[in-house]
């Protein structure tokens, strides 16, 4: 895996560790695609491999 992949999947960890600790009146997720309030684990998850996987799966230059 690339190092620089490392960066937005700490991110997506740290946006959803802060969402799950904060009191649920003052819970806020960044993006409506990691609102697990509204799309549960099992929607936010997906939507995040599709932000973030695709660059797992390019091709690298020659």
């Amino acid at each position: 895996m690339a190092l620089w992949l490392l960066q937005p999947l700490a991110y997506l960890l740290f946006a959803l560790t802060r969402g799950a600790l904060l009191a649920p009146a003052r819970r806020h997720y960044p993006y409506l695609f990691l609102d697990v309030a509204t799309l549960r684990y099992a929607g936010v998850l997906p939507r995040a491999v599709v932000m973030d996987g695709p660059p797992l799966y390019a091709p690298a230059p020659p």
